[in-house]
């Protein structure tokens, strides 16, 4: 904390050529980017092979991740019906903006997961890091050095480094069903050895078993009319479209906005996409003259 009292987050990055192509990726893409659902970074420091460090807003309430699974438990997320869907609407706003409305070209953020969503003093949630992110001239491209996180990473991603924005909206998919069901991809508690998160998922969907992917406080929800349970159906549904295993066959970001905003749930939190755009500038005089 500073002597006015505002409290900054410093990212700092190892010395590795890997992590300083991440640096400079990183603010490459947050040097051009401004909406209310990404993480702001106010200012940076830089002597290239010995201190590179991003200045951030601070995000009090820790992540998406810290939520979902408390003291590292499963399905002990305390996080409400409503609480979940503002999450929900704030990646697909966040995507959004990245994929459609940056100023240069398309944005894919590349490690879309929930360690990656975090919370400010409001519980606002915001998309961080960017430093896997890949600014696209043409809509699809390919990398051999992608390193993004199993179970959150689309197959096309994992097995050829192919990257459109249907890598970002199959992770927001997983994500959506993680908060949905409480259950990780990588819970072998619940999901045993030989099952996916998906293949689990779509087998009891496919059969009208909803109630029983549910955690505890959804299935409460669930319970209580008719209504909600509907839209409970409608946000996991949507959720495992996103995820089917070919890119062409899962709906772009605008078509999960349009399936989601008429929903009773969106009417309290709006999915508001591009009207969020924060105007402010990055710069780094945000940084204390005392530190440098």
């Amino acid at each position: 904390m500073f002597p006015d009292g505002k409290v900054l987050a410093f990212k700092k990055f190892t010395l590795d050529s890997s992590s300083i192509h991440s640096f400079f990726r990183e603010l490459e893409i947050v040097r051009q980017t401004r909406h209310r659902s990404l993480v702001k970074a106010l200012g940076y420091w830089s002597n290239h092979m010995e201190n590179n460090i991003l200045v951030l807003e601070y995000m009090e309430l820790g992540s998406l991740d810290a939520h979902l699974h408390h003291m590292g438990k499963p399905r002990s997320c305390k996080l409400s019906l409503q609480e979940r869907w503002n999450v929900s609407s704030a990646i697909v706003d966040g995507l959004l903006y990245l994929h459609y409305e940056c100023p240069n070209a398309p944005i894919v953020h590349c490690d879309i997961k929930p360690s990656n969503i975090l919370f400010d003093s409001h519980m606002q949630p915001r998309i961080s890091d960017f430093g896997l992110s890949r600014v696209l001239v043409d809509m699809v491209t390919s990398t051999q050095n992608l390193q993004g996180t199993l179970g959150y990473m689309a197959p096309e991603c994992a097995s050829s480094g192919r990257i459109s924005p249907k890598c970002d909206v199959y992770s927001f998919g997983i994500i959506v069903i993680e908060m949905v069901t409480g259950v990780g991809p990588h819970d072998r508690e619940i999901l045993g050895e030989n099952v996916t998160l998906l293949e689990w998922v779509r087998s009891k969907v496919s059969v009208g078993l909803y109630d029983e992917v549910l955690d505890g406080t959804m299935l409460a929800e669930y319970k209580k009319t008719l209504e909600i349970a509907e839209q409970i159906e409608l946000l996991l549904n949507v959720a495992l479209e996103c995820t089917k295993d070919n890119p062409k066959d899962r709906p772009n970001i605008k078509e999960v906005h349009s399936r989601l905003e008429k929903s009773m749930f969106s009417m309290k939190a709006p999915f508001s996409g591009h009207n969020l755009t924060d105007s402010s500038k990055f710069s780094d005089s945000s940084i204390p003259d005392s530190w440098s």
